[in-house]
């Protein structure tokens, strides 16, 4: 299955303030990716088609001040609502002294994705404090805004995943896809009985048989992308794995975090939860596994394993039992892809220099293991150690808002 297809979108300066560019773009956009699902639906199942913009800061006049930057940000998502886009990503913010714009960005329309960068700013505090007061203020104006909005390290152009997704300015139109993996790991945890399978052997035989259903699963998918209409220029696939839609997860379904309680129980012959002693060594496994199939095959984005606490019930359910903390997730991220993902803190009792320091640390990895990782932060109401209140949500499950210290 097709979590997502996203194209590229390049705006110019100026373009945000001419109705008939904004039209004619966005409109040829929707031509492009309604061909792209179309196709594609030939063989797949696809969830949802995104546009992906250059950095904002390249097509939005933010020198002219807030003001203006906002009525561009207005005009632009008319036209992208017009042609029903509900995912788009405009960007990243590069320039620390405009991350004070993401919440009024973000706030503009429920389609709209932003992230703010961090790239090689693993000792710049002074740009962290601005990401965690922006990180606060985002949900300040809605807690629902937040889940559209990330601070991103080392993010490369290409990346098909929201909220960080977007494509270096280019006239050539490109799009990359972004695997849904929930079918891949039903089918390998359904090929062995892994309980009855002497211990010692279940890790190694797991991974050869991850590394086949990846194999089996990226080869053609490449395929197909590559025999696309030839106005659109196929950049990679994001094989991460990730969890499917929490309103499609039920108690016997193969998530991410039933994964790790299953593996960990047999293996230690006690009930385990992710974050437990041998979850490092589960999150390698699966990163290892997806780069070793990937052999062949143009890779984009994060490409790992994604733990996304608030969108897998068995991760929620890890960080309820106590069991996972940010600093879980930080260390995991040593190993696999993303980052600290739909993590609920508390929007009452934790500080922006909190937030600040948890910032640098991720940016710290992704800086010295050269890899993108992001950090996608809820602050909800409640006190830390409490649990969430999600009702309006379907992509989200409830879980224990986690202290920062």
């Amino acid at each position: 299955m097709i979590r997502c297809i996203t194209l590229s979108v390049s705006l110019s300066p100026g373009d945000c303030n001419q109705p008939d560019i904004l039209h004619s773009k966005i409109q040829e956009a929707k031509q492009l990716c309604d061909m792209l699902k179309m196709e594609l639906e030939t063989s797949y199942q696809v969830q949802t088609v995104r546009l992906a913009f250059n950095p904002i800061e390249e097509f939005i006049d933010f020198k002219q001040g807030r003001v203006i930057a906002i009525r561009e940000v207005e005009l632009l998502s008319q036209y992208l609502e017009s042609f029903g886009f509900e995912f788009v990503s405009l960007g990243p913010l590069r320039t620390p002294d405009y991350f004070e714009y993401a919440a009024d960005i973000v706030a503009v329309s429920k389609c709209i994705n932003l992230s703010v960068s961090m790239d090689d700013r693993a000792f710049d505090s002074d740009a962290s404090l601005l990401c965690a007061q922006a990180v606060l203020s985002v949900g300040a104006v809605d807690p629902n805004n937040s889940f559209r909005f990330a601070i991103a390290a080392n993010v490369k152009s290409g990346t098909p995943f929201f909220p960080v997704a977007f494509f270096e300015s280019n006239e050539t139109k490109r799009f990359s896809v972004g695997l849904e993996t929930t079918d891949l790991l039903e089918n390998v945890w359904n090929k062995q009985d892994w309980a009855s399978m002497p211990t010692g052997k279940v890790l190694t035989a797991f991974k050869e048989e991850l590394v086949r259903e990846y194999r089996e699963t990226l080869m053609p998918l490449q395929k197909l992308c590559l025999a696309t209409n030839s106005s659109v220029q196929f950049q990679g696939i994001d094989a991460s794995m990730n969890p499917e839609a929490v309103y499609n997860q039920t108690e016997t379904g193969i998530n991410i975090g039933v994964l790790y309680k299953k593996l960990l129980t047999i293996l230690s012959g006690d009930s385990k939860y992710f974050g437990d002693s041998g979850s490092m060594t589960i999150s390698y496994l699966i990163t290892s596994s997806i780069h070793e199939a990937s052999l062949g095959i143009a890779l984009c984005g994060y490409s790992g394993l994604m733990l996304p606490l608030l969108e897998d019930k068995g991760l929620a359910e890890a960080a309820i039992k106590g069991r996972c903390g940010v600093n879980t997730l930080l260390l995991n991220s040593c190993v696999c892809g993303v980052g600290i993902d739909t993590v609920p803190i508390s929007s009452t009792d934790v500080t922006d220099k909190t937030i600040s320091m948890v910032i640098l640390d991720l940016v710290s990895l992704s800086c010295k293991w050269a890899k993108p990782l992001s950090c996608r932060f809820l602050p909800t109401a409640g006190k830390s150690g409490e649990l969430t209140q999600i009702s309006d949500n379907p992509f989200l499950c409830n879980s224990r808002i986690l202290p920062l210290v």
